[in-house]
């Protein structure tokens, strides 16, 4: 029975593939939107009530993202992803995710204006998108624990929007995890029948 077993998991793997994005590997100053393999990062202005459900309209301003180079605003070196006050980032993904977390700066003295990691998905008209998901914060934090924003939703999202609500910010360790790949229901049936005929014949 174990080895019935073993070989009907073999058949139906799950897979989930992570990145982590510090822009330690950037230059300060304009980068290309799709330096990264599998995502494209823009500037640009985001409009609309956040909420589930509710619709977000983009007008994007910058086809690239801004690095800053400044250790005072950084977690794991001195580069960061870097916005000018009412400029929001948009991060489009080849692959859906799944799970997503970036930290703000933990730079002082600061206000606390409310910011945002939200998780969307693309509408039929060209610059409109559904909250699937999101999280905010204030970002007066200095610890790891109060700048952290994250979400996970199992059916994924494939645009994140980060907002910066009143004020300039900085953005580092961006982590993303894939959606699992969905049990093919094909290979399931195809190891059931198997099983089932190993079973009749011994």
């Amino acid at each position: 029975m174990k080895k019935q077993i073993v070989a009907l998991s073999c058949l139906c793997p799950l897979t989930s593939m992570a990145a982590f994005y510090d822009f330690e590997d950037r230059s300060a100053g304009t980068n290309a939107a799709n330096v990264y393999p599998g995502l494209t990062i823009t500037n640009g202005n985001a409009t609309g009530t956040v909420s589930v459900g509710s619709t977000i309209f983009w007008a994007e301003t910058l086809n690239g993202f801004q690095v800053s180079d400044n250790a005072a605003l950084s977690w794991s070196g001195t580069k960061t992803l870097y916005t000018d006050s009412l400029v929001d980032t948009l991060i489009r993904f080849d692959t859906a995710v799944s799970n997503v977390s970036i930290q703000s700066d933990p730079g002082t003295p600061e206000n606390p204006d409310i910011i945002r990691l939200i998780g969307m998905k693309a509408k039929a008209n060209p610059g409109e998108f559904d909250v699937l998901v999101f999280n905010e914060i204030f970002d007066n934090g200095t610890t790891l624990g109060t700048t952290l924003l994250q979400f996970g939703i199992g059916t994924g999202v494939d645009y994140v929007l980060l907002q910066s609500t009143t004020e300039n910010e900085a953005w580092d360790n961006l982590s993303t995890a894939a959606v699992p790949e969905p049990i093919s229901l094909a290979a399931l049936s195809a190891g059931i029948v198997c099983l089932i005929r190993r079973k009749s014949r011994s």
